[in-house]
């Protein structure tokens, strides 16, 4: 619980009105009741303040009321930086689990919790207050950092390297073959991949994403970089910092991502380079080079601005096409 000035204080906001309110809860605009904190992120939600009962709410324009509120110039921010004040990460459920296999030559903290039919192979390193829960198998000659979380059946292969603060979801696999053979007349010659996955820190990984160690050099993961679920990095692939990628996305092996890129769901990106602060738009197929900072739809994607006049004229035509049939 925190009274609202002190909340105004944290988020580095304006306290309008009771700075003694206290603040427990956060709820949606439907589910708000008199104790509940609410947060106002699109200015067309301005209005059902006034017909819903809540204690405070947070805002970033002046509002005509007299209900306590903040002032902040960023509404969603504020919302992670307060869900991550009001309701801190669970403790950790286990230390180390009699049921677990740990290789006596790898390097572990006290510190480290591992649950039930988890292993930890030879020569692992692993930091300080990292997570290990059930059914998670981490290979030979690993290194992960501090304060890491990986969730059940994650499996890691060895030789991978992961930074601090670093969240793998579920299911997860890091470090698996890529998808690379060599045709020839009696089928198809495996090729050997003896690269790495390297992790940066502050990066989280979503459930079901498989992730393929490098076939010479590493796959490579960039500092503070998020990734959704079902997600596919191939081989030697090296995505940069900072970057966002939505659900169901696929990298064919070494694509090459810059910084601060923003990737939309079931994007295909072929052996491209993506600049940095690119925004590729849901569905696109980048099968050529992205210059930094544009944004990109389509398929094959190319300026999203060309693809809408595109969709636009061809509509245009088709509109024209059947009130002609029709007339």
């Amino acid at each position: 619980m925190i009274s609202l000035q002190d909340l105004a204080q944290v988020l580095g906001g304006t306290c309008v009105a009771g700075p003694d309110t206290q603040i427990q809860h956060v709820a949606t605009l439907e589910n708000a009741t008199a104790h509940d904190l609410v947060f106002i992120l699109e200015h067309k939600q301005l209005s059902r303040l006034k017909t819903i009962t809540y204690a405070a709410a947070i805002v970033d324009t002046q509002i005509d009321t007299d209900t306590p509120h903040i002032i902040v110039k960023n509404p969603r921010k504020a919302l992670a930086e307060t869900l991550a004040l009001l309701y801190p990460t669970q403790e950790r459920a286990f230390t180390r689990h009699p049921m677990s296999a740990i290789d006596p030559t790898s390097q572990l903290p006290d510190t480290l919790a591992i649950g039930a039919f988890s292993s930890i192979g030879a020569q692992t390193q692993i930091g300080e207050k990292t997570w290990i829960a059930e059914r998670v198998s981490i290979g030979i000659n690993c290194v992960i950092g501090k304060n890491c979380l990986l969730y059940p059946g994650v499996t890691i292969y060895p030789h991978t390297q992961i930074g601090d603060n670093v969240i793998l979801h579920a299911g997860t696999v890091v470090g698996s073959d890529g998808f690379g053979y060599v045709p020839g007349p009696n089928g198809a010659l495996k090729m050997p991949h003896i690269g790495r996955v390297v992790i940066g820190n502050d990066v989280e990984i979503g459930a079901n994403c498989t992730i393929d160690r490098g076939c010479l050099g590493d796959t490579q993961i960039g500092t503070g970089s998020k990734i959704d679920n079902l997600v596919h990095i191939s081989h030697n692939t090296v995505i940069g910092a900072a970057t966002m990628i939505a659900a169901q996305s696929g990298f064919v092996g070494s694509a090459t991502v810059g910084n601060q890129v923003q990737i939309g769901g079931q994007v295909g990106v072929s052996r491209v380079t993506i600049g940095d602060r690119a925004i590729i738009a849901a569905k696109a197929g980048v099968t050529k080079d992205v210059p930094e900072g544009q944004v990109s739809s389509g398929f094959p994607a190319w300026n999203h601005r060309d693809e809408i006049q595109k969709e636009a004229f061809i509509r245009k035509l088709y509109k024209q096409h059947r009130s002609s049939k029709n007339a």
